[in-house]
């Protein structure tokens, strides 16, 4: 017979069994839950419920989404739009210009200071990505239960590429890949899914700025990486390379230097024959046409 003690730790057991049966690990980091320590919930709200924002580019587009999205959930209440107590501006009246001037593209600040004679907080930036990093940085501060009084924090990347190399085929698999097929569905493309907004939502977070969509070094059947270089292919590729880009990432491709003759129907990719150079001339210029800010 159990006594209550073996009752109350079997129940604990199962009920942190059952919550961990309900997350599945999709939202990764970016795991918003709703503050519960009060005191702190209140600070946040009184922070951050009220936001300003333009969102006139798509990549502002999607860093506002994100706010809107983090702070609904962490907050438990979407916060209100106009005059906000957290505002996130490219060039921030509030900062001396030369200080963003200084900052990188996907540098950031966060900021609190004086508002009209209240405090509020900025989140400011020299360029779109930036603000994009700093949204995701302010909502990690949240999610960490950092204080949001007397912010003063400064981001700014170490390097400028910050590369995501895949080594996908076109069939679905992974070369050296142990973690599942490719989430890149080549036969449903351009139609999107919206695990591509979530893949490119954790790159964001985490500064990744390019992508290499694909693995070149095979030519068996179904798995033929260099043709995603052809017309065919680039059609395909061209919406979701403008999503990613609504996120601050560049689209990369990594090509098979025969193809001119794969791709082409050239007799040679010699680089010294005037033909290879014209068609690799002609194909780059299709490309970048075709998907602006290709890598």
């Amino acid at each position: 017979m159990l006594d209550a003690r073996s009752i109350i730790l079997f129940a604990a057991v199962f009920l942190s069994f059952t919550q961990a049966r309900g997350e599945d690990g999709y939202d990764a980091w970016l795991r918003y839950r709703k503050v519960e320590d009060r005191m702190y919930l209140r600070q946040c709200r009184d922070v951050c419920g009220k936001i300003a924002m333009e969102a006139d580019t798509p990549m502002l587009k999607s860093a506002k989404n994100e706010l809107i999205r983090g702070l609904t959930a962490l907050l438990g209440q979407a916060p209100a739009e106009g005059k906000g107590s957290l505002i996130a501006a490219v060039a921030s009246q509030w900062v001396d210009p030369e200080e963003i001037a200084n900052l990188k593209d996907g540098g950031y600040m966060i900021r609190s200071v004086e508002m009209d004679g209240e405090t509020g907080t900025i989140i400011t930036a020299r360029t779109d990505r930036g603000i994009l990093y700093g949204v995701f940085c302010f909502l990690r501060l949240i999610q960490t239960g950092e204080s949001l009084n007397g912010l003063d924090i400064t981001g700014n990347p170490t390097h400028g590429l910050r590369m995501y190399n895949h080594w996908d085929n076109p069939c679905g698999t992974v070369e050296r890949g142990y973690a599942g097929q490719s989430i890149f569905k080549w036969g449903e493309l351009p139609r999107l899914n919206q695990r591509y907004t979530d893949y490119a939502r954790l790159l964001a977070s985490t500064g990744i700025n390019g992508m290499v969509i694909n693995n070149v070094n095979t030519s068996k059947p179904g798995m033929i990486g260099w043709k995603i270089i052809s017309p065919e292919y680039i059609e395909k590729l061209a919406p979701l390379a403008e999503l990613l880009r609504s996120y601050g990432i560049k689209t990369y491709i990594s090509v098979s230097f025969a193809a001119p003759m794969r791709v082409g129907g050239l007799e040679t990719a010699d680089p010294l024959d005037a033909g290879v150079a014209s068609w690799w001339a002609d194909t780059a210029d299709r490309i970048y046409s075709r998907i602006p800010g290709f890598g």
